[in-house]
């Protein structure tokens, strides 16, 4: 399928080696690393922004549907899905995910959200193609 994103080699690398050292660093699907996409160490980070838990790897991601963005607040978790640009059923990517980070709420069409990934659920993150994410938010907190 010549019009589905291929991951990009070097945030795979960075997953797969996140996985074994359990570091918490990796770049994400836009192929930015977390402190480009405006995560930091959190000590002078943006008001409401969460650090990345230890043995975890932060993940920007861009939704399919962008105003939903509105609905989702640093701390919430959410369930990951990808979804298939051939109409396929959804591809499930994580299970309860931390938000650290919500972007560009007031425009959506910018915006997209930080999250806290186990090193398997980055690496299924960077590497299934498909056309966008959708999340589930979890009243669970």
């Amino acid at each position: 399928m010549a019009d589905e994103p291929t991951p990009d080699p070097a945030a795979v690398a960075e997953c797969r080696a996140a996985e074994g050292a359990g570091t918490a660093t990796a770049r994400g699907p836009t192929g930015l690393s977390p402190r480009a996409a405006g995560a930091s160490d959190r000590s002078g980070g943006p008001p409401g922004a969460i650090a990345v838990p230890p043995g975890s790897i932060g993940v920007p991601i861009r939704l399919a549907e962008p105003t939903a963005l509105r609905l989702i607040h640093p701390g919430d978790h959410v369930d990951v899905f990808r979804l298939s640009s051939t109409g396929e059923s959804p591809q499930a990517i994580a299970t309860a995910a931390l938000v650290l980070e919500v972007t560009g709420a007031e425009d959506p069409t910018s915006g997209g959200l930080l999250l806290a990934l186990t090193p398997a659920d980055a690496r299924r993150a960077v590497t299934t193609p498909g056309g966008g994410y959708a999340v589930l938010i979890r009243p669970d907190g």
